[in-house]
């Protein structure tokens, strides 16, 4: 019995995709507590007197459960897919029933929006936040739960426009912590010039890192697209090695590639407020060298594992690309001050 229910949990995990939730808290934890406190406190304004931690608890299992809930309503539309691809690690039909699976999307959306509508309550009764404005944060995480439908149901199998919802939705991760703060810091503090350039200059440094996020998935999602290619042609989905064949499917992975470290690159080098020595080095020991590696792999693949690998060293250079807040976190406030 009990080895049961160990295999039924562990089927659901592997539904909501676990890791990848475990990720998505720890980045918006990064965002927060590395990139705006050290800006927040060199500015003199306490990040937790702006948006507690207990808001920001608040908003980071509002977004894994909406996120949860994206994960299993995309297996849910994908058992078709998933038997061609998978026909060995895929649950839902399988050892999950897909009408649980449905239940998995409903309640997890459904939780990660009330979770938002008590960052909104609590906006329109402590902040004086107008109340169709604190409403929003009901919608914004109901919004993404629907986006995550249509994308699963529809939109992902549209050439182009599957890769760059599910980029889009990723890049939201860490912007959602830096459009609540920036709107929890313009209730307290109102709309002054100094407040207004302070929120410009924390969205600025979170976009980059969000840009990152982007980037790195979208090459994910294309090295995808290969790896299930087979599936996706049996169900007539637009991908990108489908629509465009594997040599100009190739090149775009290559040009993102290139582009993203071009970005990450002009950022270390000339736009740091701070000694641009060590996070140089970081560059090119975490980001480059890793680029390197992954165009590599991608001249070598050929079967569906080679593109497995390709999506998965994309994953890490993510979170590698995120994990220089640590970095950041470390040098800002010292730089700064000396």
């Amino acid at each position: 019995m009990k080895v049961q229910i160990m295999d039924c949990m562990k089927d659901y995990m592997k539904l909501v995709r676990l890791p990848y939730l475990v990720a998505i808290a720890l980045v918006q934890l990064a965002m927060y507590y590395l990139v705006i406190t050290p800006v927040s406190n060199v500015a003199g304004i306490p990040a937790e007197q702006v948006f507690s931690p207990q808001m920001l608890a608040l908003l980071v299992l509002a977004t894994v459960f909406t996120f949860a809930g994206g994960y299993a309503i995309n297996d849910y539309f994908d058992v078709k897919i998933d038997e061609i691809n998978h026909p060995i690690n895929h649950v839902v039909g399988k050892t999950i029933p897909k009408h649980s699976a449905m239940t998995v999307f409903i309640v997890c959306s459904v939780v990660g929006a009330l979770l938002g509508a008590v960052i909104g309550f609590y906006a329109w009764v402590e902040l004086n936040a107008p109340f169709s404005v604190a409403f929003t944060y009901v919608l914004l995480f109901l919004i993404i739960a629907g986006i995550m439908w249509f994308y699963s149901s529809s939109y992902k199998r549209i050439f182009i426009l599957g890769n760059l919802f599910a980029s889009v939705l990723n890049a939201l991760v860490p912007m959602l912590v830096v459009v609540c703060f920036n709107f929890f810091l313009s209730m307290r503090y109102g709309a002054h010039p100094e407040i207004v350039v302070f929120s410009r200059y924390l969205l600025t440094i979170v976009a980059l890192f969000a840009f990152c996020v982007f980037m790195w998935t979208f090459v994910s999602e294309v090295a995808t697209d290969f790896e299930e290619e087979k599936g996706a042609r049996e169900l007539e989905c637009h991908t990108f090695p489908i629509v465009l064949g594997h040599s100009v499917a190739r090149a775009i992975i290559f040009v993102l590639i290139l582009l993203v470290n071009l970005v990450c690159a002009h950022v270390v080098f000339r736009m740091l407020p701070y000694e641009p020595m060590p996070s140089i080095r970081y560059y090119l020991c975490a980001i480059l060298v890793p680029s390197i590696g992954l165009a590599f792999l991608l001249t070598k693949a050929n079967v569906q594992l080679d593109y497995r690998n390709v999506s998965l060293v994309a994953k890490v250079i993510l979170l590698l690309s995120v994990a220089y807040s640590i970095m950041f976190y470390i040098y800002y406030a010292d730089y700064l001050f000396e």
